[in-house]
């Protein structure tokens, strides 16, 4: 987790970001799913084309938006 301070009262946020946290060379889908389960919020970020790819999911390509979804 990274932490942010946020608001008036510079309140700290525990944020995952996967672009900070998840290293090169390391299971990303477990490392997620481990972030997702601990997390007591989750607020997924999804642009119409990653919805798109979900409703065409090609069953022989691993679509990491499509497993966060499912987490």
């Amino acid at each position: 987790m990274t932490n942010y301070s946020v608001g008036e009262n510079t309140r700290c946020v525990e944020v995952f970001l996967d672009t900070k946290r998840l290293k090169r060379g390391k299971q990303f889908n477990r490392l997620f799913a481990k972030a997702h389960v601990n997390s007591a919020v989750v607020l997924p970020i999804v642009s119409c084309d990653a919805l798109k790819n979900m409703t065409d999911h090609d069953v022989n390509r691993c679509d990491n938006v499509l497993l966060e979804w499912m987490c």
